[in-house]
């Protein structure tokens, strides 16, 4: 049986500026080599959830709760501690590419200055190191990676983000919206090359709207509808036997499905009132 590398207890995250409370009571575990995957449409609170786990909510925005990894509180570390995990232990990969890549620096340079900075390597030993990383993302180190950011494609920025994500010591990768904006050929390679991280023995926590996804990573899930689970399990359990109505409305409303719309009596009885 696989160690549990992060358990979520009881997490909720209020706005003290808008007085809300977005995310509520969250709870769930994701074991060491496997990927969990947190679904739910635009709003649901999943995001909220990836930024509390990697550290990076907004100063207006505090959690309560507990996100252990390998049993140490995140919730209460401090800055310093912090700045010793993320990065080395868990890195996250983000939504928008055009926002995590720096558009002053070639590619190339992005990815080596995990290998020099953060790993430790002597500039003398980059080229061996990345050479293989590029090669298995169908990329090539003298061409893709001495251009900029602006002169890539969506999906070629999703793989140079992938490529940093190879290249850091990091097992834990938190993955946000990682199909988000990508036509069909560019989404295909996208989930194929998350499933090369699990295959690498990486551990992954993936955000996202894409059932597909999802099924296409295996291990488990849980489906979030307004800042709460209301169904959680194995991948093939949840999205073959749902129980919940969300889950199956929210199946049903998958393009490959029919884009059936969710009953609004459904999302009707499902909304809380908001707790102060």
């Amino acid at each position: 049986m696989s160690a549990t590398m992060l358990r979520v207890s009881k997490l909720s995250i209020r706005s003290v500026i808008k007085r809300k409370q977005p995310v509520r009571g969250v709870s769930f575990s994701v074991q060491k080599g496997k990927a969990f995957t947190l679904v739910g449409e635009t709003g649901s609170g999943k995001t909220l959830v990836a930024q509390a786990v990697c550290g990076n909510l907004s100063g207006e925005l505090t959690a309560d709760g507990k996100i252990e990894y390998k049993g140490v509180d995140l919730v209460r570390l401090s800055r310093r501690e912090k700045r010793r995990l993320y990065g080395k232990e868990l890195f996250l990969l983000p939504q928008e590419p055009d926002s995590a890549l720096d558009p002053t620096m070639r590619v190339i340079s992005q990815v080596a200055e995990v290998f020099r900075y953060v790993r430790g390597y002597a500039v003398k030993d980059l080229h061996h190191r990345l050479a293989p990383i590029f090669s298995d993302l169908d990329l090539s180190l003298s061409e893709a990676g001495r251009l900029y950011p602006c002169q890539l494609s969506g999906g070629m920025k999703q793989r140079i983000l992938l490529a940093i994500s190879l290249a850091v010591p990091a097992g834990f990768i938190v993955v946000d919206e990682p199909t988000k904006g990508l036509d069909k050929l560019s989404r295909t390679s996208a989930v194929h090359r998350l499933s090369n991280l699990l295959e690498k023995g990486k551990t992954l926590l993936c955000i996202t709207h894409d059932l597909g996804v999802a099924r296409e990573l295996g291990g488990h899930m849980a489906v979030m509808y307004d800042g709460c689970i209301v169904e959680s399990g194995s991948v093939n359990h949840v999205l073959n036997s749902p129980r919940h109505p969300y889950t199956r409305g929210l199946i049903g409303a998958a393009p490959e499905n029919g884009m059936i719309p969710i009953d609004e009596e459904v999302l009707a009885a499902m909304k809380q009132p908001e707790k102060k």
